[in-house]
């Protein structure tokens, strides 16, 4: 930057002041070439204002004189030079005679221009034009006949005074003091029209003996006769008046200069202040791009001092990557357009801090300097908006995206049938969940869906996208697969759920149904999740634990379980359903000693509708709980009729779903029931699945309940289950039923024979009643009864019957035979 460069810089916040100022200003640099001058000065010393001008240049245009008017001062002893060399230039006055031989006398007063290294770089002289008044001093010496007249007609304000009575003031005073006349002021005491803060500067001024010389000038506010405040700037002389010894007073109205000069000063510091105590980080730069003023905020958001900073290039603090946007923003700010731009930076302390920048060009004269920098911290509220949008399109739970992030997947997918590429999407939904969540609690289900998406993270591919929909769904995009990808991967993944998931130093098995959808052929490529959950649903029909690929006959399945969801309640209401029975007979005698309820549905316009098929939709609707209540209360209500017609007593077991064992008071409803019929508590069997036993701490309590009842308790399906035989021991459970498939091959599987002869040992060990289930053929029965098994129902005894065909089939037995614990 050049030394007039810096020279305008400093002065550049002044320039209104500068150029409009009534007297004559100068700036020179430290050779004393004139490189700025205002208006004011080019009037008086007609020399021009265009450009610099050396000082053998400037000297041709003028003579300069000491306040007598006669000695010339030599060119280095003129104030400029002076200043420049350290000599003090304060109300010094000269006289000047310009080349059309116009003499003027000035007042001059100056100083010296600083580098920031405190060098001296130039000079800023003024002069103040006193012509007027040393012609008033002059004439007033010359003749005291004109004297008053002069005084009368000076622009300033005269006042003559003695012991600080007004004796006589010019008409410019009577305007400054906004009097009618004279009469207004004559007699007056000075001190009338002066503010009371300058009483006494006044008066120890008026008593000091001037001996014929001029006082300095001295500001004073003085208060008009209509109350306003005016500025005067005041020169006191001794003179003779009308024979006596006296003061006058000559004022200038400096009002508006010094209102003017107020401003400048009050803009200044608000700049000031604003500039130091704001509270974003602002800075300057030079036209290269380098630091020549910072306030703190700058030093605390880079981490480094002023000192480190100026004269020094942005370019270091700035992220690479944001480098080359940088630039273009600076290089615009310099053709006079305002930016406003984001970007990072890199503290010193090694932070990344992302900010938003406001540029303004510095503009002086019409020359453009350098910029102006605001900057605001935005890392938190960016980190903030990244979370949110993180947030909104991905899941709390387990980190996967989540139904936007895959909509807006799928949405920006393009599927060209024409080329080799394609889409696959898996659909992924855990079986029985809900039990899981409803037995084991909240926690351990949340956990379990975050270990699900683990490991289904750990089987698919890095380019592969998985998410979770909602609850226990779970969506894999599988990117440009090979034919055979779709089908491995969900292959992988149910072989996966054979392991335990272990939370809380707890084992928690889950099995899980997935649906797989493809785009080849396909153009529409939001109905792939659609399609997919088509073909879970179809899998979930099929027994749950498989995986089944898109056709479109699922359209159909789906069809049915909206039916089927919005009969169900209707179905209730309107009697649909009815209870079957299905005799237990001993093994031995083959009598029948009790009977298990299944529950039928016959749809009026869907036909039969089998169990497996609806109870998981009301399982998932929640109408298991009424519709469980209505088979508790028939069946009590069926055995009391029985009973009421002399049938002997048989022990009725009732299916309870893990829905209705949890939060559905299952003991006062069942102690409600029986006592409503006045049934004997044994007489009623409570069936449920061995998952109850996954929540050891929630159902304890409740099957401790029903056997306090009284009622017997029995463990359906036993060994199909994952829970842990040691939980046997602990629950008050009176029988255990071993599921019917494991007689499918017991004739020729000595595995299986090994399996269903331990279940029965352990039974018996255990004191518990066994139940097998499925029996088919006598061979079957001969085997059971060599294994010690007493108890057992399949069609080889009997069907589910009605409730007549039972009765019949009831009395037609030889002996029955009520066997209880």
């Amino acid at each position: 930057m050049s030394s007039k460069q810096r020279i305008l810089n400093q002065v550049s916040t002044y320039e209104l002041a500068f150029e409009n100022s009534k007297d004559a200003i100068v700036i020179a640099d430290a050779f004393g070439t004139i490189i700025h001058t205002n208006s004011t000065h080019h009037k008086c010393f007609g020399i021009p204002n265009d450009r610099d001008l050396s000082p053998m240049e400037w000297s041709s245009y003028f003579d300069i004189y000491y306040d007598d008017s006669i000695k010339p001062i030599p060119l280095e002893e003129t104030p400029l030079f002076r200043i420049i060399d350290g000599d003090q230039v304060n109300d010094l006055e000269i006289a000047v005679k310009t080349k059309n031989d116009e003499k003027r006398n000035y007042i001059m007063n100056g100083n010296q221009i600083l580098s920031e290294d405190n060098a001296v770089i130039g000079a800023v002289l003024i002069a103040y034009d006193i012509t007027e008044r040393k012609r008033s001093e002059l004439k007033l010496k010359e003749s005291e006949s004109n004297y008053q007249n002069i005084v009368k007609m000076s622009s300033e304000a005269i006042v003559i005074h003695r012991n600080n009575e007004i004796l006589f003031v010019n008409d410019a005073a009577i305007k400054i003091i906004e009097a009618n006349n004279q009469k207004d002021l004559l007699g007056k005491s000075i001190f009338d029209y002066l503010i009371p803060h300058h009483h006494e500067t006044a008066l120890k001024r008026t008593n000091i003996p001037l001996e014929g010389k001029t006082e300095e000038a001295t500001q004073y506010k003085v208060t008009t006769l209509k109350g306003n405040t005016v500025d005067l700037e005041v020169t006191l002389k001794e003179i003779q008046f009308r024979g006596q010894s006296a003061l006058l007073s000559m004022g200038k109205d400096i009002t508006q200069e010094k209102l003017m000069t107020e401003n400048l000063e009050e803009s200044e510091e608000r700049y000031r202040s604003l500039f130091m105590n704001h509270s974003e980080a602002i800075f300057t730069l030079d036209l290269d791009g380098n630091f020549y003023n910072v306030n703190p905020a700058c030093e605390k958001l880079s981490g480094y001092k002023y000192e480190e900073l100026i004269q020094q290039s942005f370019i270091p603090l700035l992220k690479k990557e944001h480098l080359e946007k940088v630039l273009y923003h600076f290089t615009q700010s310099l053709q006079a357009t305002p930016q406003n731009y984001e970007c990072s930076i890199v503290n010193k302390q090694g932070e990344e801090i992302d900010l938003v920048i406001t540029n303004i060009p510095i503009i002086v004269k019409g020359v453009i300097q350098g910029i102006y920098g605001i900057c605001k911290d935005i890392t938190v509220q960016k980190s903030m908006q990244e979370k949110i949008e993180h947030m909104a399109f991905h899941d709390d739970l387990t980190g996967l995206p989540n139904r936007n992030f895959l909509n807006e997947q799928l949405k920006n997918t393009v599927v060209n049938p024409e080329s080799e590429q394609n889409l696959a999407v898996i659909f992924l939904d855990l079986d029985r969940f809900k039990f899981i969540n409803d037995t084991l609690g909240h926690g351990i289900g949340d956990q379990l869906l975050i270990q699900v998406a683990k490991r289904i993270k750990a089987i698919v591919r890095g380019k592969d996208t998985v998410a979770r929909l909602s609850g226990d769904e779970y969506v894999i995009l599988l990117d440009n697969p090979d034919e055979d990808d779709a089908n491995q991967t969900a292959e992988r993944l149910l072989q996966s759920f054979n392991e335990p998931f272990m939370i809380d130093q707890q084992e928690v098995y889950s099995t899980c149904s997935i649906g797989i959808s493809s785009s080849i052929g396909e153009e529409d490529v939001k109905s792939l999740l659609e399609n997919a959950d088509l073909a879970m649903y179809a899998a979930k029909q099929r027994g749950r634990n498989n995986y089944q690929v898109f056709t479109q006959d699922m359209n159909k399945l789906v069809e049915r379980k909206l039916k089927i969801e919005t009969s169900l309640r209707s179905g209730l209401i309107n009697n649909e359903f009815q209870l079957y029975y299905q005799p237990q007979n001993d093994l031995n005698t083959t009598e029948i000693i009790g009977a298990e309820v299944l529950l039928r549905w016959e749809h009026p316009k869907l036909g039969f509708i089998p169990p497996d098929e609806f109870i998981p939709i009301a399982e998932e609707t929640g109408l298991i709980v009424p519709l469980g209540d209505w088979v508790l209360q028939e069946t009590c209500s069926q055995l009391r009729k029985w009973l009421d017609a002399g049938l002997p007593p048989i022990r009725i077991a009732v299916n309870i779903s893990s829905v209705q064992l949890v939060g559905s008071k299952l003991p006062e409803k069942i102690q409600q029931v029986l006592q409503a019929n006045n049934i004997d508590p044994k007489l009623l069997c409570v069936e449920m699945t061995e998952s109850v036993m996954q929540n050891k701490s929630e159902t304890l309590p409740i099957l401790k309940q029903l056997k306090e009842l009284g009622v017997f308790i029995s463990i359906d399906d036993f060994g199909t289950g994952f829970s842990s035989l040691n939980y046997l021991k602990d629950l008050p459970i009176d029988e255990l039923k071993i599921d019917k498939s494991f007689l499918q091959d017991i004739l020729k599987d000595p595995k299986e024979k090994a399996i269903v002869k331990s279940i029965i040992d352990l039974g018996n060990n255990l004191a518990l009643h066994v139940i097998v289930e499925g029996i088919e053929n006598e061979d079957q029965v001969k085997l059971l009864k060599e294994l010690n098994c007493v108890i057992g129902q399949g069609y080889y005894f009997n069907k589910p019957l009605p409730k007549e065909e039972f009765e019949a089939a009831v009395l037609k037995s030889n002996v029955c035979k009520f066997t209880s614990k």
